[in-house]
């Protein structure tokens, strides 16, 4: 039932697994993490032990769900951690309002453990708890909280704001550990980037970084591709072809857009998952695959559980960790540095003697909201470099929609002025002035037009300033309010 004992002043954390072989392997990584850890072989032992001797920590496996059990366990130590299997979402809500503090999927799996873990210590610090460091292992004892360390920026990667300077910090500690990881965010806002940086700071940085869009293929390929295929398993497979998880082994896996996936084959993946074996098309025998999996989407994948679109086993395993990345509208401070590093690259891979920013389209850049993320930005300053006439990026070289946020709606306004003044046949006021002031205004919506809503340019159209073609814009009602 015990197989240690510790002094009070340790923390104790107690531990039922279903499996003995396992329960033991659990309890010796566990140990070389610092922990003090007893080892009951079944529910009661454990009942018995924490009745025993109070414990700060409780990991449980359990073999059905029983909510009974778990508000029991949960009287005697508020922090419960539980593993079930097969396990829903309506299931974690319930071990949940019952007392658990965390749930993960049985069998369980130490690197999963540890994170859950750290996860707790972390909780606890931000919430001013002086004792969080009983739910660290001995080495951070006396260190600063898990929450409050933070990490250098990969070489490669883009990052000043503070929000994605929190990320990366939580990448770096994710990333020394087997774990899965669930990427999640808006198209285009670097999950990618994200998913190559945790493979580079990982002991796996040596072997293959693979990647697939798992929503870019049908599902009759999407299949081979990803565990392989023997000659003659289908019409043209004139040879045998290795899928993406043979290659990646030894390395990391990224599956991107993996809410796409087939019902049929997040079977097959779940499996591979959980056996680290796959077996490809054709084939009668298994292969033996070591493979780190990363997956990457834009859905909401608890409520495509809920809808029945997505499994919700393969969920929990995918999503032992996930890690949200936020649009670039929320991390501003990161529009600058993106754009002079992809105006960099854009120039060099071109050919074009562009070497910077002016300050007029810097400011347009920070206006701008992005609706595409990083990878609009990055097209965007491409074209501008293609377009540029002078060695610095100016206002001009950027999509009228981009100087302005509001210019798409003045061309829209002045483009249907000039429609109803040339459909204005009819006309009963006939003073110079107000014929004059029709004339300003559909000279100004064809210049605009021309110049793709370029003010600058239209003003040299019009033989104006640009301050004065702004003035004439407001003077007829056709600019934003919002504009200065």
């Amino acid at each position: 039932m015990s197989d240690g004992t510790t002094s009070p002043a340790e923390r104790c954390l107690s531990l039922c697994c279903l499996e003995a072989g396992r329960g033991r392997h659990l309890a010796e990584g566990l140990r070389e993490c610092g922990y003090s850890v007893r080892l009951a072989s079944s529910l009661p032992a454990l009942l018995a032990a924490t009745d025993a001797q109070p414990i700060d920590l409780l990991v449980v496996e359990l073999p059905s769900l029983d909510d009974d059990v778990v508000r029991s366990l949960h009287r005697r130590c508020p922090t419960l951690i539980v593993a079930l299997s097969p396990l829903s979402v309506g299931d974690a809500a319930r071990l949940i309002a019952s007392g658990a503090y965390d749930v993960l999927p049985s069998p369980l799996r130490l690197s999963e453990l540890r994170l859950s873990l750290e996860k707790a210590a972390a909780r606890e610090a931000s919430l001013g708890d002086r004792r969080a460091a009983r739910f660290a292992p001995t080495q951070v004892r006396s260190a600063e909280p898990i929450a409050s360390v933070a990490a250098p920026v990969p070489a490669g990667v883009i990052a000043e704001s503070t929000v994605m300077r929190g990320l990366l910090a939580q990448v770096a500690r994710v990333a020394v550990h087997p774990t899965s990881v669930l990427l999640l965010g808006e198209s285009g806002t670097g999950k990618e980037v994200l998913a190559r940086t945790i493979h580079q700071l990982s002991p796996r940085r040596d072997g293959p970084f693979v990647a697939i869009n798992c929503g870019a293929l049908p599902e009759a390929l999407l299949e081979s591709l990803l565990f392989g295929h023997v000659q003659g398993a289908f019409t043209d497979a004139v040879r045998d072809q290795q899928g993406v998880f043979a290659r990646a082994s030894g390395g990391t896996l990224f599956l991107d857009e993996i809410g796409e996936l087939p019902l049929a084959l997040q079977v097959k993946l779940l499996r591979a998952l959980q056996e680290q074996k796959i077996l490809p098309l054709g084939a009668k025998d298994e292969l033996s695959v070591d493979v780190r999996v990363i997956a990457a989407t834009l859905r909401n994948l608890s409520r495509e559980v809920d809808a029945k679109r997505f499994r919700a086993d393969l969920y929990y395993r995918l999503s032992v960790v996930e890690l949200l990345v936020p649009p670039l509208r929320e991390r501003r401070d990161d529009i600058l540095p993106l754009a002079v590093h992809f105006l960099r690259r854009a120039a060099q891979r071109l050919a074009r003697p562009i070497v910077g920013i002016t300050e007029p389209a810097a400011r347009a850049l920070l206006r701008f909201d992005f609706p595409g993320n990083a990878r609009e930005l990055e097209n965007l300053i491409e074209r501008a470099v293609v377009l540029c006439d002078h060695t610095q990026l100016d206002v001009t070289d950027l999509p009228y929609s981009v100087v302005s946020p509001s210019l798409t709606l003045d061309h829209q306004r002045v483009a249907a002025t000039d429609e109803a003044a040339d459909s204005d046949g009819d006309v009963t006021d006939l003073s110079v002035k107000a014929a004059t002031a029709r004339l300003e205004q559909r000279l100004i919506a064809r210049a605009l037009h021309k110049t793709r809503g370029n003010r600058t340019a239209a003003a040299k159209l019009l033989g104006l300033s640009h301050r004065a073609l702004l003035y004439k814009l407001r003077e007829y009602g056709l600019a934003s309010e919002k504009e200065p």
